[in-house]
C-alpha cells in the first residue's frame, strides 16, 4: 500500500511539473509596440493594459487566434495571438520599431536633383535646393502629388478602425479553434543600418524620376489611403530597421511594386488590377516593407560610384553627374532586376509571417507569385524552388481561423 502511495504521490508530482511547463513556464515575446491586453478574446474587449515591444509574458494557455498569458505583475489577461512571438525578436534594430514613427509625417524638407529623362544630353542639370523644387514644368504637381501621401494623417486610432471594419486580425468575426498560438520567427538582421535622413532623400529623388518613367500618382486620395493603411496593419510586424512608411499608387498599367531607400513603396494601378483580394495586396505590401526594413535597397544604394567616391545628398552633392547616374542605376535595378535567391526567400518568409501576426491569410502569397509571373509573360527560373520554400514556412504557422481575405472591400476600393 506505501509503495502505492509512492507511486501515485511520484506521478502527481510529475504530471504537476508538466502542468507548469503547460500553464506557466514558457516565455512569449510582445513584437508589437503598445500591445493591447484584454479581458476577453475579442478585438472589442475592453483593454486591461498595454506591453510595449520586447516585454515578456508567461503562457496560460492558447483558445484559436488568441493566448492566455501572465505579465511581469501577475495579470492574467488575453492577447492577440499576431502580437507575440515564442523567440526573442533578436533581428530587430538595437531600438525597437514604435508605432510612432509609422504614423507620423515625415519632415518636409526636399533636396532634390532634377527628375529628368533619359535624354540628358538635351537637358541641363538643373537642381533643387532644400526645401524647393526643379523649375521644370509639372515638377509643382509631382510635389504636390507626393507631400499628400507623405503627410497623409493616419494614426493608430484609424488603424484600428480599419481593421475593425474589416474584422481583420484581433477583430476577426469566428470563434477561435483550430491550434492558435504564437509564431516562433528568428527574424532576419538587417543588412545595414538605416541611413536617417539622407536615406530618406535620397528615396525621394527616386520617387520623382519614377513618376516620371513609371506614372503619375493615381487619382483619389481614398485609394491611397486604403492601400496605405493595407500598408501600416503590415508593417508593424516589420524586421530590421523601423522607417516611417508610405504607399504611393502609381498610374501604370504594367504591374510592378518596388521599395526605395527610406520607406517609400510604390505599387501601380496595373497590379491592383491582377490581385483578388486584400489578403494578395497586403502580402505585396509587406514584402516590399521587409526588403526597405532589412535595407536591401539603402545597401544596394551605399555602392554606387556617388557615394563610393565619398558623396552627400546635399544641396551641392545633388548637382553631381554621379548623383544622377546613381538615380538612374537604382530605378533601373528596382525596375528590372530582382534579388538573388536566398534574399528573395528570407523575404518571402518574413511577409508571410507579417500577413500572417496581421490576420490576412499568408497562403495567397502563391497566388501572387504566379499572377505576377503570367503577367510577365517570362517564367521566372527561382519560382518553382520559392514556392516550395513558401509552402514549407505555410506548414509552420499554426492553424487559425478568421484568417482574412477580404475580398468584397478589396474589389470596392481598388
Amino acid at each position: 500500500m506505501r509503495g502505492a502511495l509512492k507511486t501515485i504521490t511520484l506521478a502527481a508530482i510529475f504530471l504537476g511539473v508538466l502542468a507548469g511547463v503547460a500553464l506557466g513556464q514558457q516565455t512569449l515575446w510582445v513584437v508589437m509596440d503598445n500591445a493591447p491586453m484584454r479581458a476577453e478574446r475579442s478585438g472589442l474587449s475592453a483593454v486591461l493594459t498595454e506591453l510595449p515591444y520586447g516585454a515578456q509574458v508567461s503562457l496560460v494557455r492558447s483558445s484559436g487566434a488568441w493566448v492566455l498569458v501572465r505579465e511581469a505583475t501577475g495579470l492574467d489577461a488575453w492577447m492577440y495571438q499576431g502580437h507575440l512571438s515564442s523567440t526573442p525578436a533578436l533581428g530587430h534594430a538595437a531600438t525597437p520599431p514604435r508605432l510612432a514613427e509609422l504614423y507620423a509625417p515625415p519632415a518636409k524638407s526636399f533636396i532634390l536633383a532634377e527628375a529628368v529623362d533619359t535624354a540628358r544630353s538635351t537637358r541641363s542639370a538643373g537642381f533643387a535646393a532644400a526645401g524647393t523644387w526643379s523649375a521644370q514644368p509639372g515638377a509643382e504637381e509631382q510635389r504636390a502629388a507626393l507631400q499628400l501621401v507623405l503627410e497623409m494623417p493616419l494614426s493608430p486610432e484609424q488603424l484600428d478602425d480599419f481593421l475593425r471594419e474589416g474584422g481583420i486580425g484581433e477583430y476577426a468575426r469566428v470563434a477561435s479553434h483550430g491550434q492558435g498560438g504564437p509564431v516562433g520567427f528568428a527574424q532576419p538582421k538587417a543588412v545595414v543600418g538605416s541611413g536617417g535622413e539622407e536615406e530618406r532623400q535620397f528615396g525621394l529623388n527616386m520617387a520623382v524620376l519614377a513618376m516620371r518613367e513609371v506614372g503619375q500618382p493615381a487619382f483619389g486620395n481614398q485609394l491611397q489611403r486604403y492601400v496605405n493603411l493595407v500598408g501600416l496593419s503590415v508593417a508593424r510586424y516589420a524586421p530590421g530597421n523601423p522607417l516611417p512608411f508610405r504607399y504611393l499608387v502609381l498610374e501604370s498599367a504594367t504591374p510592378r511594386a518596388f521599395a526605395l531607400p527610406g520607406g517609400l513603396i510604390m505599387l501601380s494601378t496595373g497590379l491592383l488590377n491582377i490581385l483578388d483580394n486584400e489578403a494578395q495586396l497586403a502580402l505585396i505590401l509587406a514584402r516590399e516593407t521587409a526588403q526597405a526594413s532589412l535595407g536591401y535597397p539603402w545597401a544596394q544604394t551605399l555602392t554606387t560610384r556617388f557615394f563610393r567616391s565619398g558623396g552627400r545628398v546635399t544641396a551641392e552633392g545633388v548637382r553631381s553627374p554621379l548623383f544622377r547616374a546613381a538615380l538612374d542605376e537604382m530605378l533601373s535595378s528596382a525596375l528590372n532586376q530582382g534579388n538573388n535567391a536566398r534574399m528573395e526567400e528570407q523575404i518571402d518568409a518574413a511577409a508571410l509571417h507579417m500577413a500572417y501576426r496581421a490576420g490576412y491569410d499568408p497562403q495567397q502569397l502563391t497566388a501572387v507569385l504566379q499572377r505576377l509571373d503570367a503577367a510577365a509573360s517570362t517564367m521566372q527560373p527561382s519560382l518553382i524552388k520559392r514556392q516550395v520554400a513558401i509552402r514549407t514556412n505555410l506548414t509552420r504557422l499554426p492553424l487559425q481561423d478568421g484568417l482574412a481575405l477580404a475580398t468584397e472591400r478589396y474589389r470596392a476600393s481598388r
